[in-house]
């Protein structure tokens, strides 16, 4: 979505087991907090995304997750996906791999609460210094995200020498990271980073 749940497509279904019909989203993304961690070969994301139901809402939701299909990288997988009300207990929720879109499909339960935070990650193969997330899928929704958060996790012994956005060095107990917070978040290109030895 955000990053997904940036998410380029929808279907609500209308009752347990019951047809489903392609319909207006019945949620809105509202912030995502995301990081990036780059290991020798793998690229980790880690997201977490906040959705706020409409009263209306249908008891689940499909959402498209789609993965960077970049001639630069690989295989990508989800490894865990997991939903709650804020401040509750996650639970896991069910998804399917399509990788020729190359996308997970999410089924989202509604009926939890009016806000939902949706965790997820997943892998995807590194074919070179280079890793991609995607965001531009957030103007699917139709209204900029109120809060965006991204953090780029490098190996220590790597050199970042080109980022997408103006992600700024941080320093937390030793440990180097890049951050870029971005308000009202609707882009027009994908946080991508480039790295040297």
């Amino acid at each position: 979505m955000v990053a997904l749940l940036s998410q380029a497509w929808a279907t609500q279904e209308s009752e347990p087991g019951g047809s489903v019909a392609a319909r207006a989203i019945p949620l809105r993304f509202d912030s995502e907090v995301i990081r990036l961690f780059v290991g020798n070969d793998t690229l980790r994301v880690e997201g977490t995304y906040r959705l706020i139901c409409r009263p209306d809402a249908p008891p689940a939701i499909s959402l498209l997750y789609p993965y960077p299909a970049d001639s630069l990288l690989g295989v990508a997988e989800t490894e865990l996906l997991e939903c709650r009300i804020p401040g509750g207990p996650w639970q896991s929720l069910d998804y399917e791999e399509y990788p020729r879109l190359p996308a997970a499909r999410w089924r989202i339960p509604l009926g939890l609460g009016d806000t939902l935070e949706v965790h997820t990650i997943y892998t995807q193969v590194l074919l070179t210094r280079y890793a991609r997330y995607i965001v531009t899928s957030t103007q699917a929704w139709g209204r900029p995200l109120r809060h965006a958060r991204f953090e780029i996790h490098l190996p220590a012994d790597v050199t970042p020498v080109r980022f997408s956005f103006p992600f700024e060095r941080q320093e937390t107990n030793g440990h180097i990271y890049y951050l870029y917070e971005a308000e009202n978040f609707l882009p027009d290109t994908d946080i991508i980073v480039h790295w040297e030895p």
